[in-house]
């Protein structure tokens, strides 16, 4: 593993867990095992690393999300284990979450990575619910883009409560209202 990657796997780590303010580069290089000035040698500012991190977090989440086939109710319940298993037993956050919850400590250009990924999740839950309407996997679908936003906001709502209570089941709970409205097979 090169070290540039070795610090964005580290930094990603410590993100989703204590958020973009809550680690520095010292951390970082402590954490990584390797010593400060390498850090800043890949990544001069703690904002380039950050917009590094969103662009590929998006770069491999947006690669799951068109993994995803079938019925829209499958496609759903697959982007629901998504963001549930990103709470790896309620110690983590999705990055995207992570990041939105520290907004205002962003750097602006960290700000619009965050942004764009919430459009292609956006963009695709939007194709997903118009699927639904189609193919009926999914009840009650009238307007696709405010399903879309919807949803969003209720997986990074739930995240955030099973986040502070430290408990995956709360996530679970949450989802309740749009799970009960999939028809999987």
């Amino acid at each position: 593993m090169s070290t540039q990657t070795q610090l964005l796997t580290t930094a990603e780590k410590l993100a989703r867990s204590a958020g973009y303010a809550g680690f520095s580069f010292a951390d970082l290089a402590h954490a990584a095992g390797i010593k400060k000035p390498s850090v800043h040698h890949h990544f001069p500012t703690k904002a380039d690393l950050g917009v590094r991190l969103m662009q590929d977090y998006t770069a491999r989440i947006e690669a799951q999300l068109h993994a995803l086939d079938g019925p829209a109710a499958k496609q759903i319940r697959g982007f629901l284990d998504m963001y549930r298993d990103a709470l790896s037993d309620g110690e983590t956050l999705c990055l995207c979450v992570s990041f939105a919850a520290s907004r205002d400590v962003l750097p602006g250009e960290v700000v619009a990575e965050v942004l764009y990924f919430k459009t292609v999740i956006i963009d695709w839950l939007d194709r997903v619910f118009a699927q639904a309407q189609k193919d009926g996997s999914i009840a009650h679908v009238a307007d696709t883009v405010g399903e879309a936003r919807g949803t969003l906001a209720l997986v990074e709502g739930a995240q955030l409560i099973a986040h502070v209570m430290r408990e995956v089941g709360q996530f679970d709970q949450s989802v309740t209202v749009l799970t009960k409205r999939l028809r999987v097979d």
